[in-house]
């Protein structure tokens, strides 16, 4: 860290914001993978949203197939 003649930290200083430092209290690889190393992770809103897609995609087809009398895909 280097200081000007007021004494206050120069432009090298890294800030961390509370919830980085929480990040890190809870899970230091978390934090590494996430934060330093910029390593984006799957959301788990993402993945929840494209199972239930796929799971209302199958009853759709299952119930209009049926409703033909066709017997469902397997």
């Amino acid at each position: 860290m280097t200081e000007d003649a007021s004494g206050e930290a120069g432009d090298d200083v890294e800030r961390v914001s509370p919830s980085s430092l929480a990040t890190y209290a809870y899970c230091p690889r978390k934090y590494e993978f996430g934060k330093a190393q910029r390593i984006e992770t799957i959301d788990d809103t993402k993945r929840y949203l494209q199972q239930g897609l796929a799971m209302h995609t199958t009853i759709e087809r299952t119930c209009r197939d049926t409703a033909r009398g066709d017997e469902p895909a397997t």
